[in-house]
């Protein structure tokens, strides 16, 4: 193995650009990534494959001339693609036409950042309040999400009624991981 460049490809709703990663045997992905793996050799090959300790190999397919990641293609390249769903760890097993391997096999990791459910705090009131049915109670709550937030509100329902569904903010235009404060009167 002489290089391992990768893409990855982001899943919709992290708002997160296509990247290129070149010469990397490592990789952090979000949950639902499509990532590709393009593996340069010094000769070519008849098997190549990605061996985890426990589970099913991943043959590589070789990929031939015209490839856009960026670097020079040839012979002995090889790709794969997978979607990031867990993390993953895998030995690179090659075998020449003469049946010889790799003496010491590259290690290849995958690790998957899993989409965190939106983090919801009461800021106002701190505690239980009891409220009479004609008083008014303010609320302050503030909301997070890994990704940002593509719209906050809240649901309520009075006895007898269906509920209602208020949004009260669309998507964040701030970035990513940053809260989002609303009060309600």
């Amino acid at each position: 193995l002489t290089r391992a460049d990768a893409r990855i490809v982001y899943p919709e709703y992290t708002q997160l650009p296509e990247k290129v990663l070149q010469d990397t045997r490592q990789i952090i992905a979000v949950e639902g990534s499509q990532v590709t793996w393009t593996l340069t050799l010094n000769m070519p090959v008849t098997t190549a494959r990605l061996v985890p300790r426990e589970g099913p190999a991943l043959d590589l397919l070789p990929d031939g001339p015209g490839s856009d990641m960026g670097s020079v293609r040839g012979p002995a390249t090889y790709a794969i693609s997978l979607t990031a769903a867990q993390t993953q760890r895998w030995e690179l097993r090659l075998a020449d036409s003469r049946g010889r391997t790799n003496k010491v096999p590259d290690r290849f990791v995958l690790e998957v950042q899993k989409n965190l459910p939106p983090q919801v705090r009461p800021v106002f009131p701190g505690q239980d309040v009891q409220v009479s049915p004609l008083e008014e109670l303010d609320l302050e709550v503030e909301v997070s999400d890994d990704f940002g937030l593509l719209r906050h509100g809240l649901t309520y329902a009075v006895a007898g009624a269906a509920e209602q569904e208020v949004t009260l903010g669309g998507p964040s235009e701030s970035k990513a991981k940053e809260k989002s404060k609303f009060l309600l009167a």
